[in-house]
């Protein structure tokens, strides 16, 4: 814009003119051509001198753009659908209990494959008995044997899931427990021990009773199984064999 008083170009924001050191009026966009004052911008008359001001030439106002008509969407065209025509034949009559019997070993191989390690390689309570034991597993059943007074002798061993051995025995005619009344007639004894092996022996902690006295025999003895002859010998030298 123009300065109101000296008629310099200043920037339209300035507020003071740098010629002449007048502060300018932001509301005079223009300057009368004949006194050079401020005037008004839609002035069409000088205010100071009277002066017909020219009025700027109006702005076109620009046309819209027209919006471009939406296109209309052509329907794509379906691809033509190809009937295919299924043959189907009949089966010979042994077809069916194959086919059966193959469904039946495929579900076999599955099952047995869906098994986990531990379940096919853990043994039941039994096998774990015989499995997990030392050289004197074999020697598990029923003994007989001979007394050195003649009296006739049972015994039952048997293996614990721990791998101790448990020891039943039974003498119908203890000399141990002495005679009975008339004194013709030895007393019974029955015992229960438990036995530790190492290799084909076995120690045995046996707490025993005799009939009638009822009086109560603890001590320990050992067994030694001889694999070759399939027997037993006890501590005082007695053999036993299969009941």
């Amino acid at each position: 814009m123009k300065c109101s008083r000296c008629g310099k170009e200043v920037p339209d924001k300035a507020k003071v003119c740098g010629y002449c050191g007048t502060k300018l009026e932001k509301k005079h966009k223009h300057t009368c051509p004949d006194c050079r004052k401020g005037v008004p911008a839609k002035a069409k008359v000088c205010g100071f001198c009277g002066a017909k001001l020219a009025q700027p030439a109006a702005e076109t106002p620009k046309p819209a753009p027209k919006k471009a008509a939406p296109e209309t969407a052509v329907p794509a065209k379906k691809a033509p659908v190809k009937k295919v025509e299924v043959k189907t034949r009949k089966l010979p009559k042994w077809a069916l209990p194959a086919g059966l019997g193959a469904a039946a070993l495929i579900l076999v191989v599955v099952l047995f494959a869906g098994r986990s390690p531990s379940q096919s390689a853990q043994p039941s309570q039994s096998e774990a008995v015989h499995t997990e034991s030392s050289p004197f597993a074999p020697a598990q059943g029923n003994w007989a044997a001979i007394d050195h007074d003649e009296s006739a002798m049972t015994l039952k061993i048997s293996q614990n899931p721990d791998g101790s051995y448990d020891v039943v025995l039974f003498d119908e005619g203890a000399s141990i427990c002495g005679y009975d009344s008339t004194g013709e007639s030895l007393l019974s004894y029955s015992s229960q021990g438990t036995g530790t092996a190492q290799g084909y022996v076995l120690d045995v902690h046996e707490v025993g009773q005799c009939a009638e006295t009822e009086e109560e025999i603890t001590y320990d003895f050992q067994i030694t199984f001889d694999p070759e002859t399939d027997t037993l010998l006890d501590t005082e030298e007695t053999t036993w064999h299969r009941d």
